[in-house]
């Protein structure tokens, strides 16, 4: 594999590495949500990297001795430190304090009822965090999840592929409850982590510019699944729901701006709602997509 010719890769030093994991510290805390020992524990590898010396990514580095462990620290850190900037933003926004209880028992990989409340509570944040950054509506923590301007949306992270339609239709109840109008956003971060864990052992993997020609075949691959299944189709469109928006994050490398963690989102309308919707819901994507890209970098248009 070869270096690409454009901008070098990112290139996460310890300091760095320390900052993020006292940024996460930080927002929890403000939270009202001190960071427990189960997450300290998943952070280990995160940790490790800001203990040692030099660029992660330095090819000469002693920590190329145990690559899969650097790959898996690297990438806890692009997906905190987006964690972390969800959760500073969510913060300032009414009903926040209400639902920031449940990240006491946040951790990045749930293993109880109450974990996954916390992380499905994180995800809350990081969409409202990105609507807040890409989209001109006000977005507001409530019932049944977050109202970004006048719709109401259900969020939800199912671990498992056959838990996809279960999420939606009890979000799609959520909503018709409220309001009666809007949509259920879905995470498929569970289904495509492995993708992160497993499919690499060798770091060149990571910064050159096959790793985007490597992961988004997997995602789009997942994605075609999705939109080509009817039962998924029926359920995302249910009666008064305007549809589904289902999110993940995949690293690419970006020729100007080096290793990202990048939102992809597709969404499923409904063919009965009216004729704006459409444009509403691709608006939405885009507007989320911003705003996932503003969250470490503000500047970025």
């Amino acid at each position: 594999m070869s270096e690409p010719e454009t901008t070098p890769p990112r290139r996460l030093t310890r300091e760095h590495c320390a900052e993020i994991l006292t940024r996460l510290e930080s927002s929890l805390a403000r939270a009202g949500a001190p960071i427990n020992e189960n997450a300290k524990a998943d952070l280990t590898d995160l940790r490790w990297l800001a203990s040692g010396t030099g660029p992660v990514f330095d090819e000469h580095d002693a920590w190329r001795r145990d690559s899969e462990r650097t790959v898996r620290g690297f990438t806890d850190a692009l997906l905190v430190e987006k964690t972390a900037a969800a959760l500073d933003i969510a913060s300032a926004m009414p009903g926040f304090g209400v639902e920031a209880r449940h990240l006491r028992h946040w951790r990045l990989t749930a293993r109880s009822q109450g974990e996954q409340q916390a992380v499905d509570c994180a995800y809350q944040f990081d969409i409202a965090a990105m609507a807040h950054l890409g989209l001109p509506f006000p977005v507001t923590i409530a019932e049944p999840d977050l109202r970004i301007g006048e719709m109401s949306v259900a969020c939800k992270q199912p671990r498992k592929r056959n838990g996809i339609l279960e999420a939606i239709a009890e979000g799609a109840t959520q909503v018709r409850t409220q309001t009666g109008r809007g949509l259920v956003a879905v995470s498929l971060q569970n289904l495509v982590s492995p993708l992160f864990d497993g499919s690499f052992n060798d770091l060149r993997g990571w910064i050159d510019d096959q790793t985007r020609a490597i992961l988004e075949p997997c995602l789009d691959a997942v994605e075609d699944r999705l939109s080509r299944s009817p039962p998924l189709v029926e359920a995302s469109t249910a009666t008064g729901v305007l549809g589904a928006l289902f999110t993940a994050r995949y690293l690419h490398l970006d020729p100007e701006r080096g290793l990202r963690v990048t939102l992809s989102v597709l969404h499923l309308v409904n063919p009965a709602a009216d004729a704006s919707t459409g444009g509403f819901f691709y608006a939405l994507a885009e507007g989320l997509s911003k705003g996932d890209t503003q969250l470490l970098d503000p500047a970025h248009p």
